[in-house]
């Protein structure tokens, strides 16, 4: 998804302006910043963190 969001985006009517550079989308992270976005990414979907009850939702 994310190799989609730094090279394929094609400009769209539905596509947030925060993506576009010069009226052209682009997502600019370096391989250490995409890196680090997975890697957070990763932290809030492991059964670790979802099934951690002081983050769960209130009853």
């Amino acid at each position: 998804m994310l190799k989609h969001y730094r090279s394929g985006m094609v400009p769209s009517t539905t596509l947030d302006a925060a993506f576009l550079r010069e009226g052209q989308p682009d997502l600019s992270l370096n391989d250490s910043e995409a890196d680090a976005l997975l890697a957070f990414l990763h932290v809030l979907t492991t059964e670790r963190f979802l099934a951690t009850e002081a983050l769960s939702a209130s009853q």
